[in-house]
């Protein structure tokens, strides 16, 4: 899928271009505010250039570029809001949560199917619990590549990461899951990447709901990657990135 390896390629290169915030708007003072507090509470915020030293040697990154070529770009809903442009960044959350996390390599796999697919049962950009259920009847294409407790891991994530957190063990048992831990592992590592990527609609992330003091570290990043995302996705500002493995 286009966008997807071409902002990937930009970002594991190196060669995103970041737009300072504009000062005296509501997004700077979140900007601000947000990262004053959470240092206080000594979650110092993650640069650019440390995400890109924590993700660069790592078998997830190598996996998740060769997997973005595979995507059924079909499914992702055609919105401002929930498309494309949220999964790739949401993607990139999942990516740098799971090696901050220390995730396996087959736990990741599940991660980024997961976020990829995680909102395409939607049928609107309004608040819908029910969304992440509606995905799950549209999974059936991924039911070869998994087993039978992976593949219901991918639907038990889905399902979960639109509802409260104490529908969790409820879910679990819908789906039969054996790993539990596991499974849960990974809803919060999806849910943290997806709330991360709030910071593109106003009220924004509310820090509180953030489950993993990991994700509490890249809230500054997730702000200044959504205030560029556009500068970054445009092709023919940077044509040859696309090309640059």
């Amino acid at each position: 899928m286009f966008e997807f390896e071409l902002i990937f390629n930009k970002f594991r290169n190196n060669k995103m271009v970041f737009n300072k915030i504009k000062e005296g708007t509501k997004y700077y003072n979140y900007y601000v505010l947000s990262k004053e507090k959470l240092e206080k509470e000594s979650y110092n915020q993650l640069s650019y250039s440390d995400i890109i030293n924590i993700i660069q040697s790592s078998n997830l990154s190598k996996y998740y570029c060769n997997h973005i070529k595979q995507i059924n770009e079909k499914l992702i809903v055609d919105s401002d809001v929930h498309g494309v442009s949220h999964i790739v960044r949401a993607s990139i959350y999942v990516l740098i949560l799971s090696v901050l996390e220390n995730m396996p390599l087959e736990d990741f796999k599940l991660a980024l199917d997961s976020i990829i697919y995680h909102d395409i049962g939607r049928v609107n950009d309004i608040d819908d619990e029910m969304h992440g259920y509606n995905a799950t009847k549209k999974l059936g294409f991924l039911e070869n590549n998994y087993n039978i407790e992976d593949f219901n891991t991918i639907k038990f994530v889905i399902e979960s990461h639109s509802l409260d957190d104490n529908k969790d063990y409820e879910i679990l048992k819908k789906y039969d899951i054996i790993k539990e831990n596991r499974a849960l592992r990974i809803l919060k590592i999806i849910k943290d990447a997806d709330a991360l990527d709030r910071v593109r609609e106003y009220p924004y992330l509310n820090i509180k709901y953030l489950r993993t003091d990991s994700s509490k570290k890249l809230v500054s990043f997730s702000c200044e990657l959504f205030n560029s995302y556009n500068v970054n996705s445009r092709w023919k500002n940077d044509w040859w990135s696309f090309w640059y493995k």
